[in-house]
């Protein structure tokens, strides 16, 4: 996934990413200015489950 994409975005995670450690996975979303949200809002760009590599876009 093009992180780059993201940037200065929203997402929804639900689990925890398998492609970047936590450390990792969290200096990458400030690298790239993403913010992790728990609660659903209109302003989420993406929803991710984690676990299973799952990805909706919301419209």
């Amino acid at each position: 996934m093009n992180l780059e994409l993201l940037q200065n975005k929203s997402i929804l995670l639900f689990g925890k990413s398998r492609a970047f450690s936590n450390d990792e996975f969290a200096s990458q979303m400030k690298f790239h200015k993403i913010t992790i949200t728990e609660e659903f809002s209109e302003d989420i760009a993406l929803v991710v489950e984690g676990n299973d590599y799952w990805l909706w876009k919301v419209l």
